[in-house]
């Protein structure tokens, strides 16, 4: 059984620990500064349309005769804080050697991208005779922070 004395000393720390936390409370100082940044980013995305809600993720070039060129319309958008120069390169050709046969070129090679959204027409042409029927490759479009002077695709 707890007599009164002990009940008379719980009740007096309790008022003390309840008179320290408020004092302390009263003795401490706070001065908030609001604060606010932007995180460099780099980020690109290639859509079909200018509006960018039909993403790319295929070109079908269809047929070619030897010396008939193509283009395409795609939109890069801008998806990072940080203006960029802008380079396309291409890769994984099947066959091996396909990429001797054809010149990819492109608009916008070496630009600088300060807009949001810019339009960009890539150009293939046949150069000769091939020996194979169908071809596939991967285009890569690269964005290098700017104003860095950029290296060359690869």
């Amino acid at each position: 059984m707890i007599n009164k004395r002990t009940t008379l000393l719980v009740i007096i720390l309790c008022s003390i620990l309840v008179v320290a936390v408020y004092a302390i409370m009263h003795l401490v100082a706070f001065y908030r500064i609001p604060s606010s940044g932007t995180v460099k980013s780099l980020g690109l995305e290639v859509y079909w349309d200018q509006n960018c809600t039909k993403i790319c993720t295929e070109i079908v070039w269809g047929y070619f005769i030897p010396g008939e060129s193509k283009n395409v319309t795609l939109y890069l958008k801008r998806t990072g804080t940080v203006n960029s120069t802008l380079w396309m390169y291409t890769e994984n050709w099947n066959p091996e050697n396909a990429s001797l046969y054809f010149n990819i070129t492109w608009n916008r090679e070496g630009y600088l991208m300060t807009e949001e959204v810019i339009d960009a027409t890539v150009t293939i042409t046949l150069l000769n005779v091939t020996y194979f029927q169908n071809f596939t490759f991967d285009m890569v479009f690269k964005a290098v922070e700017a104003p860095y002077p950029p290296n060359p695709p690869g």
